[in-house]
């Protein structure tokens, strides 16, 4: 939420699924108006979001779609992977994330939109790379909002992409035998483990 109160933009929650905590695609749609400008999915404990019903109602609506994939590392909704429907695609990689660095991961269908992020995240240094001259111009003065991956960061993150299918599948076993668990009990619903199959398909 800090990136959009930066911006000076109104932040609106919607509803989400309650057996995954997904969003809710009929939620997103009475919620969007002609004042919105971007829409954040969160794929939130290894669920993905029902994309292909998100993705429709930006396309029709118009706002750009901007993926959290921090809960949902390798999730293929559909055989397609969270981080590849939107228009920018970030992720938390924090020491708790089941794919951590340290920092945060961001990328940008357009050049232009990488750009724009870099000075937010930085200042100085990386800053000063910029290829758009208007906003290099301000290199030396930028944000440095810290939302960003540094070097030794990104080395972290490249020796525990190692592994992480398996720790996936171990993290997936808990929550799954959970659910199993509280299947029994009348007056409690359990999360949606039928969803499992689609958190990592191992490739």
């Amino acid at each position: 939420m800090s990136p959009a109160l930066h911006a000076r933009l109104n932040v609106v929650l919607v509803d989400v699924e309650p057996d995954t905590g997904a969003w809710c695609p009929a939620a997103l749609e009475a919620a969007i108006t002609p004042l919105t400008r971007c829409v954040t999915v969160t794929h939130y404990l290894g669920h993905p979001a029902a994309m292909e019903e998100v993705t429709r109602i930006c396309r029709e609506r118009d706002p750009h779609l901007i993926e959290d994939i921090s809960h949902s590392y390798l999730s293929t909704p559909n055989g397609r992977r969270v981080g590849t429907f939107g228009d920018i695609c970030v992720g938390s990689m924090q020491d708790r994330k089941s794919w951590p660095a340290g920092e945060c991961l961001f990328s940008a269908v357009r050049p232009q939109w990488r750009e724009r992020a870099l000075p937010a995240g930085h200042y100085r240094g990386r800053a000063l790379l910029l290829e758009d001259p208007e906003l290099a111009a301000f290199g030396e003065t930028e944000l440095g909002l810290r939302m960003r991956m540094h070097p030794p960061a990104a080395v972290v993150g490249l020796a525990n992409a190692e592994g992480l299918v398996e720790r996936l599948s171990a993290r997936r076993a808990l929550p799954e035998r959970l659910s199993l668990g509280l299947q029994g009990p009348s007056g409690v619903r359990a999360p949606g483990c039928g969803l499992a199959s689609a958190w990592v398909d191992g490739s």
